[in-house]
């Protein structure tokens, strides 16, 4: 089966001629066939992905030149595990079938002869999935008391767990099981509950343990759980500090915070907050503070006195009746400092915007065809050039170029190995006659890029970029959204995370599984959870996790959300961006072809080549050629551009950049810091950084974006210099209806006299008041439009309580940031309206 192509030549006694290009598509019997897909479960498996390719090739044959093309089709099943492919040709098939929680499989079937639609069944190994919730608990208990807490097994595999068996700690021999260690299976979607029970005798030393308990099943499945457990007595003590400089004088000013490092349950103006109790204290004249009946436990201490560094540290408070002692000396302050934060009048946003233009352009060589008339007389060599045209706008990479002509032999001299969009190359060819002439082929091949799936498909991943604090023992958690970009009307797609490979703690979950069709209104919510492990060392972490689109046309296309964990003294933070994924290319192989016409004269009968030649022009609307014929023979007619079996059409797509920036006015706040070394010694590795509170004294630096968002560096500040840094720092969507009041403070860490050193400077307050929130809401042709000149339209919407006053956007040119075939294309702004009315600066735009 394929297509075959050939000329009919009609001649009459005078010698004049005609000819016919015909082609003929021959057909194999076909069949209908429907495709049942099961697991080994005996349970119908939806959303399976099965691509068929028949193990004999369709062809196209040109005049006896044969070219084999794949013939490949590809199916999703439904809800119902069926996949249905209509007419196929008979024959067999090699098949690769895909589902997710199941294995893949790989096999053949065969389309045999029937009227009635063939009915095939093919199965899928099932997986079993095994995950646990929660999987770092925390449990708090007093010696000689019994506690409990439950964890979740659950199975979200479609295969059954099976021979589950759960391994208590074996350090902890106080803790133990209330249920059956072995659970003999869990079915998929199901989930089991069971309980572990803590009894810590009354002499166990006080303090945190930390183990794992394992659960595991059949097939090297495996997961645990991080126990900790804390364990306290009930006795309250008495606190006493004795705070002193480094000659052991006592400080006679100065103030102590105690901070409980377990969180209680805190109401303040009629709100619920879990907050760390907070103990505040005066140091005496004699340098001692006193804080009375304390319960045991762990507690974090900051104590700051004029012109010292300020001390901090852990305090753990066991039970006992005389009070809980601890000496603090401070060391002098080795530098001093200013430190400020005022609220700006103008901010500034960067925006970047990804466009993807598409080309529905296959490129085709033109190879002029040539007339060669050997005179018999004259030595049998003719020298000739052909002529190879590329009118389209994409490069392409050649890779051979052969002529095949009756009674020559013919040497083809150099040619380049690629030949660029719109241009033409000259090939030098040799022919030696060596018998009849006749009619003849030139064929060259070459490639080029298209893109894989011939699809127009992108995505965002609204506020991705996010700045938060972690906290030991909580869930951070942040909501995005992904809605769609282009995609096309009435095709399902599926999204599909594959989660950080390295910050396991990190989970992306999606709130809608399956496909859905996508329209303008689509948006898809998907929560980050960063359940914060109790032990990171210090240190910059980073991973990705990918997002997948699939459509059930066959379209894929991939997004990645980076993940950069940053651990310092002073706390655990993330910081999260979205990258849209490339364009995903391919290289295609292809061959065009041009008529050799060759002939033998009598003596005397002229020169090479005199019989006729082809002159060409290229087309006044360009991307095409116009060829004249001149000579004594009728030209050749070319065949009718005839597709393979399965041929799309072909596209190429280019990514746009666009950068712009939106200015107006907003309550944003500049912070500034100045440091003077007043010691004798150089101060080094001096970094900065900045938090934020609010006004109950919970960490607040997630509810703005703090540029730079990396600690400032100001390295080496040497005997009598100074060093300085600034921030800006601007609210997020705070969904403020009237002010509000934080704190902001400096945290500085350096090293002096060979030792490391942190110190937090005084808060400043601030107030934040209600400001705008700017939707903005680009719009482009539609993806079936034509277009070479088309409008980029962009809707400002403010959401926000506030007003955003002098509103200004700034462009530049767009750039091309992804061009794999190499595509012959430029953009540029050439005109811009607000409201219908054009401005003078395509660029700097005043919205008012």
């Amino acid at each position: 089966p394929g297509y075959y192509r050939d000329l009919i030549l009609v001649s009459e006694s005078e010698g004049s001629q005609q000819a016919i290009a015909l082609t003929v598509h021959v057909k194999a019997p076909q069949r209908d066939i429907a495709v049942s897909v099961v697991n080994d479960q005996g349970q119908p498996v939806a959303n399976a992905t099965l691509e068929l390719l028949k193990q004999e090739p369709s062809v196209v044959v040109t005049q006896g030149v044969v070219e084999t093309v794949p013939v490949r089709v590809q199916g999703r099943t439904d809800a119902q595990g069926m996949v249905q492919f209509p007419a196929l040709d008979l024959g067999s098939y090699s098949y690769v079938l895909a589902a997710e929680k199941h294995t893949s499989a790989i096999g053949s079937l065969v389309v045999t002869e029937g009227t009635m639609r063939q009915q095939e069944t093919l199965t899928l190994p099932a997986q079993a999935a095994l995950r646990l919730a929660p999987e770092s608990p925390v449990l708090g208990i007093a010696q000689g008391e019994t506690r409990s807490l439950s964890i979740q097994i659950s199975n979200l595999g479609a295969a059954p767990l099976t021979n589950v068996v759960i391994t208590p700690p074996g350090a902890l021999p106080w803790v133990y099981l209330g249920t059956p260690g072995v659970i003999p299976a869990i079915a998929p979607g199901q989930s089991i509950e069971f309980t572990v029970f803590a009894s810590p005798a009354d002499a166990l030393p006080l303090g945190s343990y930390q183990e794992y308990l394992t659960v595991a099943a059949d097939g090297g499945q495996s997961r645990q759980v991080a126990l900790t457990l804390n364990v306290t007595s009930h006795a309250a003590r008495d606190v006493q500090l004795k705070v002193t400089d480094l000659d052991g004088a006592p400080l006679d000013a100065g103030r102590v915070v105690l901070i409980d490092q377990a969180l209680t349950t805190n109401t303040i103006a009629g709100k619920d907050y879990l907050l760390h109790q907070q103990h505040n204290a005066t140091v005496d004249s004699s340098g001692t503070v006193t804080l009375n009946a304390l319960a045991p436990g762990s507690y974090n201490y900051l104590i700051a006195a004029d012109g010292y560094y300020q001390g901090a540290g852990e305090l753990l408070v066991t039970p006992g009746e005389a009070p809980e002692s601890l000496a603090v000396a401070l060391r002098p302050d080795p530098f001093t400092y200013e430190w400020e934060v005022k609220p700006i009048n103008d901010v500034q946003y960067a925006i970047t915007l990804n466009m993807t233009y598409d080309v529905k352009s296959k490129p085709e060589l033109i190879i002029e065809p040539r007339d060669w008339d050997f005179d018999p007389c004259n030595p049998d060599v003719l020298y000739d050039t052909l002529t190879v045209h590329n009118p389209s706008i994409i490069p392409v990479e050649l890779t051979g170029f052969t002529l095949a002509v009756p009674g020559v032999a013919v040497e083809v001299g150099a040619y380049p190995t690629t030949l660029d969009a719109e241009q033409s190359m000259t090939v030098p060819v040799t022919a030696t006659l060596t018998g009849e002439p006749g009619e003849g082929r030139s064929l060259i091949d070459f490639n080029y890029q298209r893109v894989r799936d011939e699809k127009q498909v992108s995505f965002t991943f609204t506020r991705s970029a996010v700045q938060g604090q972690l906290h030991p023992h909580q869930e951070y958690i942040e909501q995005y959204l992904i809605e769609p970009g282009t995609f096309e009307a009435g095709v399902r797609y599926r999204t599909s995370v594959y989660q950080p490979l390295n910050l396991t703690w990190l989970t992306l979950t999606l709130d809608t599984i399956g496909s859905i069709v996508w329209t303008e209104q689509t948006a898809i919510p998907i929560t980050l959870t960063a359940t914060t492990p109790d032990f990171v060392t210090e240190g910059r972490y980073t991973d990705r996790a990918t997002l997948v689109v699939r459509g059930d046309d066959g379209s894929e296309r991939e997004g990645y959300v980076d993940f950069v964990v940053t651990k310092t003294d002073s706390g655990l933070y993330l910081e999260s961006s979205f990258t849209l994924g490339p364009i995903p290319y391919t290289e295609q192989e292809a061959t065009s072809s041009g008529g050799i016409y060759a002939d033998k004269g009598e003596c005397n009968a002229g020169n090479s080549a005199s019989g006729g030649d082809w002159s060409w022009s290229e087309h006044p609307s360009g991307g095409k050629f116009i060829g004249t014929y001149e000579g004594n023979a009728s030209p050749r007619p070319p065949f009718p551009s005839t597709p393979p079996l399965v041929q799309k059409e072909e596209h190429q797509q280019v990514r746009l950049e666009l950068q712009q920036r939106a200015l107006l006015e907003g309550e944003d706040f500049l912070a500034r810091l100045s440091m003077k070394n007043i010691t004798n010694q150089d101060i080094e590795r001096v970094t900065v950084y900045l938090r934020v509170k609010d006004n109950t004294g919970k960490w607040s630096s997630d509810k703005f974006t703090i540029l730079p968002d990396v600690a400032a560096g100001l390295g080496t500040i040497p005997v009598g210099e100074s060093g300085s840094a600034e921030w800006l720092l601007l609210p997020n969507n705070l969904d403020l209806s009237a002010p509000e009041d934080f704190t902001v403070q400096a945290v500085i860490a350096y090293d002096w006299q060979g030792s490391s050193y942190r110190l937090e400077t005084l808060p400043e307050a601030i107030t934040v008041h209600p400001s705008p929130d700017l939707k903005l809401t680009y719009r482009l042709p539609l993806p079936e439009d034509t277009c070479e000149i088309f409008n980029l339209n962009l809707i400002v919407t403010n959401q926000g309580q506030g007003a955003a006053r002098n509103l200004r956007l700034n462009s530049v040119q767009p750039q091309i940031i992804q061009n794999d075939a190499n595509v012959k294309l430029g953009f540029n702004i050439t005109e811009t309206y607000i409201n219908q009315v054009p401005q003078a600066n395509a660029l700097d735009l005043n919205l008012g």
